[in-house]
């Protein structure tokens, strides 16, 4: 089924920063980014790793705040969420700095909030310097800040339909207080998560 891609924005969120750095601007939406982020939702929705959340709704920032989450106030309220995620991720040193792209978009005529999690990855890049006695250099650096590709597939990501209020997510686990901790459902959504198909079938093999 088509997905079609509604609006975006993306926050900074990395934690050797010491603050988050949020955009007040939504994305333009050029045929490249829809590309960008049409494949990395098929990715997320389609794959084994997918689990089912159901919010703690008593307890649950991330259930409340969806709760008045419209496109006209899609900037403040994703801003809300990603200083709620930075701050968890600020005090637990393990888990992944990133940048997370906030997307609505439609599929079978309903709306939903995918938080994309791109967990920065280290690619080295050439570049050209020029001088008077050598003419052309070329040289390596590395990026430290790099994002994964449209060909790669996210390992942290959640969709939320925006009607019904169910999520689904693929997570990974991360040291806090000394325990591996699925802090993307557990801490973060504070939802409560089924195995995944991938976890149920290595469960039978095993």
């Amino acid at each position: 089924d088509e997905i079609i891609i509604r609006s975006a924005i993306m926050h900074i969120l990395d934690s050797t920063v010491g603050m988050p750095v949020l955009s007040d601007e939504l994305l333009p939406l050029t045929p490249d980014m829809n590309d960008f982020l049409r494949n990395h939702i098929y990715k997320v929705i389609s794959g084994d790793e997918l689990k089912t959340c159901v919010f703690d709704e008593e307890n649950s920032e991330v259930y409340r705040l969806i709760q008045d989450f419209t496109e006209e106030n899609m900037v403040e309220t994703t801003k809300k969420l990603a200083e709620l995620l930075y701050s968890i991720m600020n005090a637990n040193v393990d888990i992944p700095p990133a940048d997370v792209f906030f997307v609505t978009y439609q599929m079978e005529s309903e709306h939903h909030l995918a938080i994309l999690k791109m967990n920065y990855k280290e690619v080295y890049m050439h570049y050209t310097s020029m001088n008077e006695e050598d003419g052309n250099v070329n040289d390596v650096m590395k990026q430290c800040c790099a994002l994964p590709g449209g060909s790669g597939r996210l390992s942290e990501a959640v969709t939320i339909s925006l009607a019904e209020n169910t999520v689904q997510l693929i997570e990974k686990k991360a040291e806090i207080n000394g325990a591996k901790v699925n802090y993307l459902s557990e801490v973060y959504l504070q939802c409560h998560a089924k195995m995944s198909q991938k976890t149920k079938l290595d469960i039978v093999t095993k």
